[in-house]
Order: structure tokens, then C-alpha cells, then sequence
């Protein structure tokens, strides 16, 4: 029973700031829950906010069309607090974005955004935790540390074949039923890479553990495009490009601590529960499909990419996203080796040194957009790219303290976030006249995880022979050539003189 607004009694020191006037009268604090008190300009704003909300309609999929479609929350009836916690007479609370009021579609756009963090947090955190902990699994499976790094190969050889089938299996398959088939999967060979008794049963394993992950990989960039609303396409897309990073920074680390503690499997197991939970939990929520679906096959597969790589600089553009991905991957990947063979360091140390390395990295992807906003494109991308390709041989041979390393390769790490996302953030305008968005979607990803099976494997079968300084100069080739490509096709496209505005 709510009560009557004039008993209401705030205590003193939270007048000041509860009767500032609101930059929107729906935003006020009073509108959490406490009505203004009659008589105060407050209570005669939400009046006049009555009056003048005609032009806010509901037509969202969960209410029908036809007479009461457009009827207003707060006219509903039906005592005290109403749906999507408005109340009476009072403009009902409103979500993200254009002002719609948050209700059942609301509430599982959001779970759907979490649930995938969740799931893709998990499966980040596994492929990420076998470098650190290349010295527990070469002992574990007797075989060479470099040989350990198959382990990653076989993973991300799955994966890309995942990825480039995903948007076809999207829209030849139910989304829900391809990822609950995709979870299964990733679980149990999970389980089976754990319980793996030789290492060429654990390679197998790992590759259709790969296989699972790419397949959801094409189905979060579904969920991106398709199945959230558009308020929401923001926090999905923040989603795809924070929760590898946040898995190298909190995950990773901690999973190496827990190993040193428990052993390697322990930290495993638990990730493993965490991709089960968070998988069911997603396809629990998924949105209903209304679309036709077409016959999968390879034509249609390979027809997709072909249409989007005859666009005008898209083959140059991502043939240089993979090679300079080699780079930031190839160093992840065979991080652990540099680590112990440079610096000689424990697990525990070495888990500290990526826990800060990798809390960089993940803050400041939430800081670009900011970025961009103050300082533009044409400053952001040429500075951080030139940044990075300045910090890369100072620390990439190992010939500073363990101290200045791990300060250069967080500077390094942070300005890669930072033009990586520029460029992505700049596709429409690179390639103005894409067609299937979510063919776009899976190539950010499938030319990453190209990337780093090419140079996965090649640290696995060189290293010993080459020897450690060759693969670090392999790896500062990579990022100078994939590069240059990068950055020709923005200068050809959103840096030139008369190019579209930001």
C-alpha cells in the first residue's frame, strides 16, 4: 500500500541534492520509487509530464496491436506499484537508449548480455590459461614446453572453422538449438581434454572444444545484430571486445594461483562449470526466430565471404588485421615460455605479471569511446597505432628489468585495444555498402583466431630450432606489415581529406 506522499520525511542532508531541478523529469531521483509531495513543482512537473506524454507510445513485440497498443503504462490499471515500476500517475521508469520502458523484453536483454559474458568469459579464460601454465601441462603430459603449445593450435584450428560457418549455421539452424548443441559440446570435450590420459587424445579434445567455440563466437554476433534490441547492441558489442581481455586480466591469473596452490585441473574444472552455467542460463532466454531459414552448404558459406571481400579495400583490410593480430596473440600464446626463459618466473609471479598486463588492457576498453569522442579518429588511431609500433622492440627481446617489461608490454597491450576498436568502430564507414552484418561480425573474429593458429603453430614447431630471438623478430615483422596495411586502408578511407565525417 503506498502512503501518502506528505508523510514522507527525507532526512536533512539529502534534501539539497533530491530537490536539485532534473535535466529530465523522468531521471530525477525522486522518480525511484518516492512521488513528490503535492504542492511542490516537482509533483506539478509529473503532472504536466502527464498531460504532454501522448508521443510515447509502447508498441513493443510483448504488447498487441490494436486500440489498447498504445495505451501508457500509468494509465494501466491495477493498485500501487505497476509493470516496469512506474507508479500511479507518475511516468513509469524507461531503460537505456531512446526512453522504452523496461519491461520482460527489457529484462532479457539484459540477461542475455550477461549470460553471454558469462559463457564467452569461460571458454577465453581456458584458451587463455594454457601459456601461463605451459610448464605444469608439458610435466603432466611429458612432452617438450614448445610441444605444449599445440594445445592452442589445435584449439584455434577448431575455432576458425567454427566462426566461418557460423553465420550460415545461423541461418540455417534454430540459433537456441545451435547453442545448447554448441554448450553440450563445449563441456564434455572439455571434460575430456581433463581426463585425457596422452597428449594426442588432449589435441583432439581441444580441437572440437575449438570447434564448439567458434560456433558460438558466430552465434553471439547473431545475438549482437539480431537477438537484443538496439539499446542494447552497445553493451553486446562491448561484450564480444572486453571479455578476453577481462579473462587475461581476472581469470587468468587467478587460475594460475589456484593451480600452483591445487594443481593445474582444478582451476579448469571450475571454468568449466562456469561455461555450463552460464551456457544453459542463454539458451534459457534466447529470443524466438521468426525468419525462414535456408539449407546450409559449403556454396552458401563460401558465397557469404566472397561477396563481402569483393568490397572495395576489405581484402587488404583484413588480410592486414590477421598478420598484425599474429603479433598480439603470438606473444599471449607463448607468454609462459618467455616468461620462464627470459625472467625465469613461477607460476605465482608469472600470474601477477599478467594480472597487471591484463587489468590495463581491460579498463581501457571501456575508456575508448570517450576517447574517440574527445579527441576524434583521425588523432586516436594514427597516435596509438605509431605508440605501439614505438614501445614493441623495447620490450619484446627481454632486454630490460622484469619491472620496465611488464610496465611496456601494458603500454603496448592498451594501445592495441585502443586502434584495434577504432578500426572496428569504423567499419560501416570503411566498407559503407556491406550486406550481411553478421558475416562482418565473424571476420573481426575469424581473422584474430587465424592469426593465431598460424603463428601458434609455427612457435611450437620454430622456437627450439630458431631459437627465442628469430620468433621475437617474426613477431615484430607481423605487427609492422599487418600495420601498414591497416593503416593504408583507413588513410584510403576515413583519414582521407574529405572523407564522411565521425
Amino acid at each position: 500500500m503506498q502512503l501518502p506522499a506528505q508523510r514522507l520525511r527525507l532526512p536533512h542532508a539529502l534534501r539539497p541534492a533530491l530537490l536539485r531541478p532534473p535535466s529530465r523529469p523522468h531521471a530525477h531521483p525522486l522518480h525511484r520509487g518516492l512521488p513528490p509531495a503535492p504542492g511542490t513543482r516537482h509533483f506539478a512537473g509529473a503532472a504536466r509530464g502527464r498531460r504532454e506524454a501522448p508521443h510515447r507510445r509502447r508498441t513493443g513485440p510483448d504488447r498487441p496491436p490494436g486500440p489498447e497498443a498504445g495505451r501508457r503504462h500509468h494509465d494501466a490499471p491495477g493498485p500501487g506499484r505497476l509493470r516496469h515500476g512506474g507508479l500511479r500517475g507518475y511516468p513509469p521508469l524507461r531503460g537505456p537508449g531512446r526512453g522504452e520502458p523496461v519491461g520482460r523484453a527489457g529484462l532479457m536483454d539484459r540477461l542475455r548480455v550477461v549470460f553471454s559474458f558469462a559463457l564467452i568469459f569461460g571458454f577465453s579464460c581456458v584458451d587463455s590459461a594454457i601459456s601461463p601454465m605451459v610448464d605444469a601441462l608439458h610435466l603432466h603430459f611429458g612432452v617438450d614446453l614448445d610441444t605444449v603449445l599445440l594445445l592452442i593450435s589445435a584449439s584455434t584450428a577448431g575455432i576458425v572453422i567454427g566462426v566461418l560457418a557460423g553465420p550460415s549455421m545461423t541461418s540455417a539452424f534454430r540459433v537456441s538449438r545451435l547453442l545448447a548443441a554448441a554448450v553440450v559440446v563445449l563441456t564434455v570435450t572439455h571434460a575430456l581434454f581433463l581426463l585425457a590420459g596422452g597428449f594426442g587424445a588432449a589435441l583432439a579434445a581441444r580441437f572440437f572444444f575449438g570447434l564448439a567455440s567458434g560456433t558460438i563466437a558466430g552465434v553471439m554476433w547473431w545475438l549482437a545484430f539480431h537477438g537484443v534490441s538496439k539499446e542494447y547492441y552497445p553493451a553486446m558489442i562491448v561484450v564480444l571486445m572486453s571479455a578476453r581481455p577481462l579473462a587475461a586480466a581476472i581469470g587468468v591469473p587467478a587460475a594460475g594461483l589456484a593451480a600452483s596452490r591445487m594443481g593445474w585441473q582444478v582451476p579448469f574444472w571450475a571454468l568449466g562449470a562456469v561455461m555450463a552455467a552460464g551456457g544453459a542460463a542463454l539458451v534459457a532466454c534466447m529470443p524466438a526466430e521468426t525468419e525462414p531459414k535456408k539449407p546450409i552448404s559449403l556454396r552458401v558459406i563460401v558465397s557469404d565471404y566472397a561477396e563481402a571481400f569483393r568490397l572495395p579495400q576489405a581484402a587488404e583490410y583484413y588480410i592486414g588485421f590477421t598478420v598484425n593480430r599474429m603479433c598480439y596473440f603470438g606473444f599471449y600464446s607463448f607468454a609462459g615460455i618467455w616468461f620462464i626463459r627470459h625472467y625465469g618466473l613461477s607460476l605465482d609471479l608469472m600470474s601477477a605479471a599478467l594480472l597487471v598486463i591484463g587489468l590495463a588492457e581491460a579498463v581501457v576498453n571501456f575508456l575508448v569511446p570517450g576517447l574517440l569522442r574527445r579527441w576524434g579518429h583521425r588523432r586516436v588511431f594514427p597516435a596509438s597505432l605509431a605508440g605501439s609500433a614505438l614501445v614493441l622492440p623495447f620490450f619484446i627481446f627481454g632486454k630490460v628489468p622484469l619491472a620496465a617489461a611488464v610496465a611496456l608490454i601494458a603500454v603496448f597491450m592498451t594501445l592495441d585495444r585502443i586502434y584495434c576498436m577504432a578500426a572496428i568502430i569504423t567499419i560501416p564507414r570503411m566498407f559503407p555498402s556491406l550486406g550481411n552484418k553478421t558475416v562482418f561480425g565473424s571476420l573481426n573474429t575469424l581473422t584474430a583466431w587465424v592469426g593465431l593458429t598460424v603463428i601458434s603453430s609455427f612457435e611450437a614447431r620454430c622456437t627450439q630450432s630458431w631459437g627465442l630471438p628469430a620468433v621475437e623478430s617474426v613477431l615484430v615483422a607481423c605487427f609492422l606489415l599487418g600495420s601498414a596495411l591497416i593503416y593504408l586502408v583507413q588513410h584510403r578511407t576515413v583519414l582521407r581529406p574529405g572523407a564522411p565525417a565521425e
